[in-house]
């Protein structure tokens, strides 16, 4: 009852950026021993170089290989080591560990680990039951295989970027937030533990893939819908419903400076608690406003109308009177408030760790509360090369000459960063 659920399950970790990394995060939360594999620090793929230019207070101090805030964020309850992949030495060692591993992913380009001689095929010689997964931008087929990706890319390719923008403008507009790469990771997080599953019961690993494109897909599913039906695509419509199926439906300036609400009514019933809420002025009982069809065509001045009574209202203020009369709404927050938000901290969503360069830092934790399962405790990433002992000589059963001898020929680093050259 005081284990976590994958206890006893170890991931040799390959990843890197966001989409990878936040993957191994859950998994690690969950339980699992992720041994992140880093190439040498400074060479083309690294996961440190991927994430770099975020330090605390600004700051990349004189090892910035391990204050790099995002990494940090991202592979906390981790382990870490480097290797040289390139060199047949690095392979033969992966091999090694792969053998005491559960599951291989890795984030690279399409074949860049077949390239390297560790794709599936190879992996399941040394170990048949191993787990292979691989997370890219357009899946291991198909003619864009090798076309590169980041969520800028994916969100007007999976057909986001078409319903995102003003109404009067043609220019769409990104979300802001890479979120894609979560998304992908999480997809990839439970089709994992699909696969310890059947691998449970049958004794088979099996090679995995997800498609960041494909993954992203899902976002605009009621336009797909849309589409299908009634063979229409849904144009830019600013904050308004895409489906024009609630009004009102937007974000509406409230007291102060820069603070706002969104508010989305959708039912009948919904829009008389509304109108009860705001006082049931006589504007509401105009036909042009009673029913939603007839909202719809008047929203212009209905948004006027309802922005109206929330400029005179507290945004919290607003959205408790609404909310609490069945009416969805919510205050726009921004960082510092998010962090102060009395509802995170009640559920104990913000959890504080301290690494040990980087310093204090406040990280989101689990994003599930399990009944009968121990919440993780939260431990910081690993610095460049940490436990390099710990896998090695620990878990592959190198002595300290061989290790010093990997690392002496530029097949392991550990601590200090060293050149990378022939990476």
């Amino acid at each position: 009852m005081n284990k976590l659920p994958l206890e006893g399950i170890r991931i040799a970790d390959c990843t890197q950026a966001w989409a990878g990394p936040h993957c191994t995060q859950h998994l690690a939360d969950l339980g699992a021993e992720v041994i992140k594999v880093e190439p040498p620090y400074g060479a083309t793929r690294g996961d440190r170089k991927a994430t770099a230019g975020v330090y605390p207070d600004l700051n990349p101090g004189s090892r910035p290989w391990n204050r790099h805030t995002i990494f940090n964020v991202l592979n906390r309850n981790k382990l870490g080591v480097s290797l040289n992949l390139n060199k047949d030495e690095g392979k033969r060692l992966f091999k090694e560990l792969v053998k005491v591993s559960d599951i291989v992913i890795d984030n690279y380009a399409a074949g860049v680990m077949d390239r390297l001689g560790l794709g599936y095929e190879e992996l399941r010689k040394v170990k048949p039951d191993i787990i292979v997964a691989s997370c890219n931008g357009y899946g291991p087929s198909g003619p864009w295989v090798r076309y590169h990706s980041y969520g800028v890319v994916q969100e007007p390719m999976c057909g986001y970027m078409a319903l995102t923008g003003y109404a009067d403008e043609e220019i769409p507009y990104r979300s802001g937030v890479d979120h894609i790469d979560p998304v992908t990771g999480t997809h990839l997080a439970g089709v994992l533990i699909g696969a310890l599953l059947h691998r449970k019961r049958t004794g088979e690993g099996q090679q995995i893939n997800i498609s960041m494109m494909e993954s992203a897909i899902n976002f605009v599913g009621p336009a797909i819908l849309d589409y299908t039906i009634n063979g229409r695509s849904l144009e830019h419509k600013g904050n308004r419903h895409l489906q024009e199926a609630m009004a009102p439906h937007g974000c509406y300036r409230c007291r102060g400076e820069d603070e706002w609400i969104t508010i989305a009514v959708g039912s009948d019933e919904e829009w008389e608690n509304f109108c009860r809420v705001i006082g049931n002025p006589s504007w509401t009982q105009e036909k042009r406003f009673t029913y939603l069809y007839n909202r719809l065509q008047h929203q212009d001045e209905l948004d006027r109308l309802v922005e109206g009574w929330t400029m005179e209202k507290d945004k919290y203020e607003a959205m408790h009177l609404l909310q609490n009369a069945g009416v969805a709404a919510g205050a726009v927050l921004n960082m510092a408030e998010l962090f102060d938000d009395p509802h995170l901290k009640e559920r104990g969503f913000w959890q504080t760790i301290e690494h040990p360069e980087a310093g204090k830092m406040n990280l989101i934790g689990p994003r599930y509360q399990m009944s009968d399962t121990p919440a993780p405790t939260l431990k910081p990433a690993p610095l460049f090369g940490q436990h390099t002992d710990y896998v090695f000589k620990g878990q592959l059963g190198m002595n300290e000459v061989e290790v010093a001898k990997a690392i002496e020929g530029g097949v392991i680093f550990k601590g200090e960063v060293a050149d990378p050259k022939g990476a």
